[in-house]
């Protein structure tokens, strides 16, 4: 969740605990467009409100944790990179004293420069020799991105897919709208 202002945004996060009020409590009142009424962020650590989910008691320790951060840009990249950071951990890897470290362990084949796309996520494609892409646009701008700028290696052929990973075209652009998801698929 953000708040902004003209030039500043305060960004909070939790992923033990990701449901949030925003504004004023209401109690049973819904709003199929919400305008929060202030800047406030209520954390619902446990909602008994209903019973479906759990019991309106609870016994034992509970344990969560927020980050809050500030940030002088307004931008959704800022506030998107900071939830996945927080999800997701640094990768670190330790290597045993005395040994001879090759300095030239990673590489990546993927090269994504616009700021306004994030890769949501990547994975291999049903037992193929094929990875799809999941790509995101996050600040409101119609973006075009070149499918052949994307991949490194030229002998990889790449193009635009469904999410159930049926090609729609063999164009090497791809254009994404406002806040679209698309899919990309790589043949290796």
């Amino acid at each position: 969740a953000s708040i902004k202002n003209e030039d500043t945004q305060i960004i909070f996060s939790s992923n033990d605990i990701p449901l949030v009020h925003l504004g004023g409590l209401n109690i049973g009142e819904f709003n199929y467009v919400a305008k929060p009424e202030n800047s406030h962020i209520y954390s619902w650590v446990l909602n008994n409100y209903w019973v479906t989910n759990f019991r309106a008691s609870q016994d034992g320790e509970l344990k969560w944790s927020y980050s809050l951060t500030s940030a002088k840009t307004t931008t959704n990249e800022k506030s998107y990179k900071f939830g996945y950071e927080n999800k997701i951990p640094f990768a670190s890897r330790v290597f045993p004293e005395g040994k001879t470290i090759n300095q030239n362990f990673s590489n990546s084949f993927l090269e994504l420069n616009d700021q306004n796309i994030i890769l949501v996520s990547a994975m291999p494609f049903e037992n193929t020799k094929k990875i799809i892409l999941h790509l995101k646009e996050i600040n409101g701008e119609t973006r075009n991105l070149s499918l052949k700028d994307l991949v490194k290696n030229s002998k990889h052929s790449i193009y635009e897919v469904n999410v159930l990973g049926n090609k729609i075209s063999d164009s090497s652009d791809l254009k994404i709208k406002p806040f679209e998801t698309k899919f990309v698929m790589i043949e290796l």
